[in-house]
């Protein structure tokens, strides 16, 4: 989501409130990422059009749908060397 120029974000009711299990500040031309679970399509709709679509400081929204997440067990820190 793309906020309109001199906007800030807030999004009341704490970070699991509507949905939203994670917020994240982007540094791509999205200003910020939501994470949300919701439990169907139409849900996903409503959440996007009613509570985010009619918000003044948003400028841009789109959405992506995440089919898999795997994550490593342990990160490797960048410019360490492992063996093998």
């Amino acid at each position: 989501m793309r906020l309109s120029s001199g906007s800030r974000w807030r999004y009341g009711g704490g970070s699991r409130a509507g949905g939203v299990e994670a917020l994240f500040n982007a540094t791509d031309p999205d200003d910020y990422l939501l994470y949300v679970a919701v439990p169907d399509m139409q849900h996903l709709r409503a959440f996007v059009l009613d509570r985010l679509g009619e918000r003044d400081e948003i400028a841009h929204l789109h959405t992506s749908l995440i089919f898999e997440h795997q994550m490593k067990a342990a990160v490797t820190p960048i410019g360490s060397h492992q063996d093998g």
